[in-house]
């Protein structure tokens, strides 16, 4: 197998696909670029399928057989999108299907993964989060703290309900460029590593660079959709809250499409509320300024969809 970074030409062709790839999210792409330069030793990147891209998935598995990378690809899973909202409804659609890639350094690399999943299969999560840090270069510092974080008791011990939600939005902010969530923002193999990535990316591709970087605004109606929070049998674990993290949806579509962001804030807005307000994109998180509380509550706000929403209103800790 060549090694990846030194097969310039085609590995320069898989970086051309990553740029105009439509069923390519801008995290994906970056995660596939940094890949095929060797700056991260393995990745996974989801690629979308709809009827505008239907020759991706074949294009994309062909530059890849020859390039020589091992990969995996899963079964076609279907995704949505919201439609339109509608009285009370929020109203999604499926949009098409989505493939999940794992992208492999080496042989090795791919047992290693098989280890990882296996570990995960048998119920031994805390194991398979070491494997799997280890796996995608994530600092071990940061593996653990995840660990440690996946339990309920040390959240309510160790935080506020404040506190912790302001942590993940100022995370998000410092480490724009890493893919998984730093122990600290002090944390300096994490902020060696977003500086290493946001280099890479620059000077391997610097549209996507750009793209990533690029600015945007919204103006306009804005609707509380739910409330983030970390339950133990239905009940929060920060019954006393000194502010809330709200998902908010766009009330009219924004580029063609509805978009949900977070807003964590001191006051409190019930389910349903219609707010205005102005949402600055970067990166992949959300400035919110809200202008005015408007009168109008959408009583008994619900999402209408055939599929699991996708990162529940009600947060559960993750797997890594």
């Amino acid at each position: 197998m060549k090694k990846r970074g030194r097969g310039k030409e085609k590995v320069t062709k898989l970086i051309k696909f990553a740029e105009r790839a439509k069923g390519l999210e801008i995290g994906d792409k970056i995660k596939l670029i940094l890949f095929l330069t060797g700056v991260k030793p393995n990745g996974e990147i989801i690629l979308k399928v709809d009827s505008k891209n239907l020759g991706e998935k074949f294009d994309f598995e062909k530059k890849l057989k020859e390039e020589q990378i091992i990969f995996s690809a899963s079964k076609a899973r279907s995704y949505e999108e919201i439609k339109k909202i509608k009285g009370n409804q929020v109203i999604w659609e499926i949009k098409g299907t989505y493939f999940i890639y794992d992208l492999f350094g080496s042989k090795k690399d791919k047992e290693v993964f098989n280890k990882y999943l296996s570990l995960l299969n048998k119920g031994k999560y805390n194991q398979g989060d070491l494997v799997g840090g280890k796996h995608y270069g994530y600092p071990l510092s940061c593996v653990k703290k995840f660990i440690k974080e996946k339990d309920e008791n040390f959240l309510k011990k160790k935080y506020t309900y404040w506190n912790y939600y302001k942590k993940q939005q100022d995370l998000d902010r410092k480490f724009p460029f890493i893919f998984h969530r730093a122990c600290s923002l002090k944390c300096k193999d994490s902020i060696r590593m977003n500086q290493k990535y946001s280099e890479a990316l620059k000077k391997v591709s610097k549209k996507v660079y750009k793209e990533y970087l690029s600015r945007s605004k919204f103006k306009g109606g804005l609707i509380v959709g739910g409330i983030s929070d970390v339950e133990i049998k239905g009940k929060s674990i920060w019954p006393k809250k000194e502010g809330y993290e709200y998902e908010l949806i766009f009330k009219k579509p924004f580029r063609k499409h509805y978009f949900l962001v977070s807003f964590l804030s001191r006051k409190k807005y019930e389910l349903g509320q219609v707010l205005k307000g102005e949402v600055a994109l970067r990166y992949d998180y959300a400035k919110v300024r809200i202008s005015r509380k408007k009168r109008k509550v959408i009583k008994e706000l619900y999402h209408k969809r055939k599929l699991p929403l996708l990162g529940e209103v009600t947060v559960q800790t993750g797997t890594l």
